[in-house]
């Protein structure tokens, strides 16, 4: 019963779900970084560096499809760290 309680409070539900949140964009993150290193080693350090800056799911996904197709260092390097506007 006070299982059930503590899982049916809000608060506990909102840190849960803040959690998962934070799990799937670290997720994300390792797994850009995964990919730049296996096809672009030279930019690794870059993915490592710039990869805390993108925190939305959607944004990461996007990247990620991107790297894979890229076809080359420079499409990936300015994918990492475009420039300003």
């Amino acid at each position: 019963m006070v299982d059930r309680l503590w899982e049916e409070h809000p608060r506990v539900q909102q840190i849960r779900a803040e959690s998962e949140a934070r799990g799937e964009l670290e997720a994300l993150q390792r797994t850009l970084v995964i990919i730049v290193k296996a096809r672009f080693p030279a930019l690794t350090e870059l993915a490592q560096r710039e990869v805390a800056q993108f925190n939305n799911p959607g944004t990461l996904g996007w990247l990620i499809e991107k790297v894979v197709t890229a076809t080359d260092e420079n499409m990936v390097r300015w994918l990492l760290n475009p420039p300003a506007v």
